[in-house]
């Protein structure tokens, strides 16, 4: 099913980022632009109405467990979201991409949260656990 909130995990993946400066962090971001009004995507409730917002250009095909990192390019492993959210999710995934070549190893959480009915996510919650601990929360809309 499309709308699973999946929880992907994989041991190879590194904990942590540059900016981390303790073994536990919590990193929240805004995927909004200060100022600028929030869009709402609670109308964006059926997989044909995302994809066409992907076609679109308002929404990018993200995966949630990274390509680089082994993950299937399969419905289930991709989420729809605003450019700004998936660069943002990038960021995260190959600075800890980076420390798991490096030869860190933890486990990785990637797990969307929604909204009512809509299929393209709220939030990005990733987590990472092992030698250090991080939780980073991406708010989409």
């Amino acid at each position: 099913m499309y709308r699973v909130a999946a929880l992907l995990a994989f041991v190879t993946m590194a904990a942590g980022c540059a900016t981390q400066t303790s073994a536990t962090a919590d990193r929240t971001s805004e995927a909004s632009t200060p100022g600028q009004p929030r869009v709402d995507y609670a109308q964006a409730d059926t997989r044909d109405k995302v994809q066409a917002l992907h076609r679109s250009g308002k929404l990018q095909r993200v995966h949630l467990f990274p390509l680089a990192a082994g993950g299937q390019d399969a419905e289930i492993n991709v989420i729809y979201i605003p450019e700004k959210s998936a660069a943002e999710k990038a960021t995260i995934d190959s600075q800890i991409l980076k420390l798991a070549a490096d030869g860190a190893a933890v486990r990785y959480n990637a797990r969307p949260v929604y909204k009512g009915n809509s299929f393209v996510p709220s939030q990005l919650v990733i987590s990472v656990t092992g030698a250090q601990n991080a939780q980073y929360v991406v708010n989409i809309w």
